[in-house]
Formats: C-alpha cells, sequence, structure tokens
C-alpha cells in the first residue's frame, strides 16, 4: 500500500511539474507575443512619424529648391523661350557696395496657360509660375519668386518683377530679390530662369572687386560685373525720334565718386 502511495505522489509529482514548466512556456510565449505586439506598434508609430518628417522635408526641400508643380504648356508657342539680351543687362544690376539686384527682366514665349488649358493666375500661382534660381559657381545660393502679372504682346512677352508683397520661403518671409555679394563673394554667378515645371534659360556673368589705393579716397573698393557688357552696344529711338545709339558700360572709376556726382 506503501508503495502505491509512493508511486502516485511521484506521479502526481511528475505531473505538477510538468504542467509548472507547460504553464511556464505557456507564459512566455505570451510575454513574447505582448512584446512582438508592442515591437510592431512602435514599427508603426515609427513608420507614422517617417511619414510625417518625409511630407515635411519634401515640402520644405520644394520650397528651398524653388521646384514647382505647375505644369506649363509648352507647346503652346513654337517659338524657343527666352529672356531679352537687353532687359539681362538692365535687369542685373550691382552697387558699389556688392548688394545685386535681379529684376526687371522680359521672358519672351513663356506659356501662360497649363497643360489642362487653364490660364495661369499669376496671383494664386506666384509661388508656382516664375522663379530665379542663383548660382555661384556650381553652389546654389537661393531662389527669387517674381510677379508674373505684366504681360504683352497677347501674352507672348512676360516680366520677372519684384513682387509687391513678401512670400515665405523656407518658411520665413521674405521680399525682394538681392543678394549680398559681400557675403557670397567674388566670381562667377549664374542665373537659371525657371517658369512653371521647367528651367528654360540660363545666364552667367562675374562679380570682381575694384580696390583704391588713395588712403584718402571715401571710396576703397567697389563691386563690379563682369561680362557681356562690355562688349555690346544698343540702338533705340528715343522721344524724338532720332536714333541713339550706346554702350553697356559699368562705372569703373573711384573718381568721381559713382554714389556722388560732386565728388
Amino acid at each position: 500500500m506503501k508503495q502505491k502511495l509512493v508511486i502516485i505522489g511521484l506521479l502526481l509529482g511528475s505531473i505538477t511539474s510538468s504542467n509548472a514548466q507547460l504553464l511556464g512556456k505557456i507564459r512566455n510565449t505570451a510575454n513574447q507575443a505582448n512584446n512582438a505586439v508592442e515591437t510592431a506598434k512602435k514599427a508603426e508609430e515609427v513608420v507614422n512619424t517617417g511619414e510625417k518628417v518625409a511630407k515635411k522635408v519634401k515640402n520644405k526641400g520644394g520650397a528651398s529648391s524653388g521646384t514647382s508643380s505647375l505644369k506649363l504648356d509648352w507647346n503652346m508657342y513654337k517659338q524657343t523661350p527666352a529672356v531679352t539680351f537687353n532687359s539681362l543687362l538692365y535687369g542685373t544690376s550691382i552697387g558699389t557696395g556688392g548688394l545685386t539686384r535681379f529684376s526687371g527682366y522680359t521672358a519672351t514665349f513663356v506659356p501662360n496657360k497649363t497643360t489642362s488649358g487653364a490660364t495661369v493666375n499669376t496671383v494664386h500661382d506666384q509661388s508656382e509660375f516664375l522663379k530665379i534660381k542663383v548660382y555661384k559657381g556650381d553652389q546654389y545660393i537661393t531662389y527669387f519668386e517674381y510677379d508674373g502679372f505684366q504681360q504683352f504682346d497677347d501674352g507672348k512677352k512676360i516680366k520677372y518683377n519684384t513682387p509687391d508683397s513678401r512670400y515665405k520661403r523656407d518658411g520665413e518671409w521674405v521680399g525682394g530679390t538681392e543678394i549680398d555679394v559681400q557675403k557670397w563673394g567674388t566670381g562667377d554667378y549664374r542665373l537659371d530662369f525657371i517658369a512653371g515645371d521647367k528651367m528654360f534659360y540660363s545666364f552667367n556673368f562675374e562679380i570682381q572687386k575694384l580696390t583704391n589705393s588713395d588712403p584718402y579716397a571715401t571710396m576703397n573698393e567697389m563691386y563690379v560685373t563682369r561680362g557681356p557688357w562690355n562688349d555690346y552696344a544698343y540702338m533705340n529711338y528715343d522721344e524724338s525720334g532720332n536714333l541713339v545709339f550706346g554702350y553697356y558700360l559699368n562705372h569703373e572709376e573711384f573718381k568721381p565718386d559713382p554714389a556722388n556726382s560732386r565728388k
């Protein structure tokens, strides 16, 4: 009888031990499952966060790089779009202190309709329509938006005018169309003219700094543009009807002072 009781006890102990091991395995499995669920939730949160960040970065990148989703109808004109040379030389102006302005350009045969046939709204679509990207050598500096409201010759010509109001660029409100050469330095520069989704024209020029050795001079240095200004002349009719012949020459003399004709 004692032997039976001992055997039964051993069996019960074995069963209890087995149940405990099984329960432990079940608990471990449950914990692993919970951990897997938590990991999946965290992974989902990371993915969602990443998607939000990616969208923000994409939007910011589009603004900072000057890209556009406005699809223009580039088959609207048979002629090749360009920028008039006269407006390039007049619109690219530099002050003696290095403040360089890009405005007043006249573009030709740039479409003012989209691929869907809609007319571009120059107010609503300003951030997507006319832009200029500025480069120093191969280094991208910035871009500017332009007001394309002024159009003539049935829309075949359009002005790159400075906007009347400020606009957001890289999350900041900006205005004007100037760069400070004292910040970026002298060297080779390039302007890329953009309309909608296409860059259609480039203009290369150089900025140099002249120095004055006169210790008593009121101005010791001066920034100037170099390039086609020294190579071309122009002819046009003035108000009297006379034909005027002129040169595109920059002031490069310290005397008289270009900022003050009395000096």
